[in-house]
């Protein structure tokens, strides 16, 4: 599934993670003669299924841990859920605007909204970095690694972006300046 989907396996697994606690879906792993994990069979309700969590978080079938229990009575409801707890996305716009950047300069296709890169991104801009210092370090360590075929596949978000990034917006580029010449006269 997760190879025909465009947003890939994270948020494929993220996806059904809420359809499972909404009980919408009831994922039971079989196990073989030997009692081996073997493949895992999946059921997709029209309406949600009463579901049981137990301390651990794993589901167990209905009739023990009552008190963990929970059910989302309508469609409504769950969108009312949903809603609720959707947070907006205040950086998407930047994000977008930095990996746009990033992709004219190294002629790649990352996206903005894959989870590594919005990760990375979102943490730098919680600190208060500008699209100035993100330019910066793709300028900086595109000139120092682009030539070079150990580093070179490091120009990526999650390197350039992750927990060096302020080491790389102020380190002192490795280009040597050239030579000035001297006149003695």
């Amino acid at each position: 599934m997760a190879n025909h989907s465009t947003d890939g396996r994270d948020a494929l697994r993220s996806g059904l993670k809420e359809l499972e606690d909404a009980g919408y879906l009831d994922r039971k792993r079989e196990r073989d003669s030997k009692g081996r994990v073997g493949s895992s069979k999946w059921v997709l309700h029209e309406k949600p299924m009463w579901k049981n969590r137990t301390q651990d978080n794993s589901m167990q079938d209905i009739g023990t841990q009552r008190s963990h229990q929970y059910k989302i009575t309508s469609k409504e409801d769950h969108i009312k859920r949903s809603n609720s707890q959707a947070r907006p996305d205040d950086h998407s716009q930047l994000r977008r605007e930095i990996v746009d950047y990033l992709n004219q300069k190294l002629g790649t296709k990352y996206k903005p909204n894959a989870s590594k890169n919005k990760t990375v991104i979102n943490a730098r801009l919680n600190e208060g970095y500008k699209l100035d210092d993100f330019k910066r370090v793709i300028d900086n360590k595109y000139s120092d690694w682009a030539n070079d075929a150990k580093m070179v596949k490091y120009l990526r978000p999650e390197t350039l972006f992750g927990s060096k990034f302020d080491g790389y917006l102020n380190e002192k580029s490795g280009r040597i300046p050239a030579k000035k010449e001297r006149h003695y006269w």
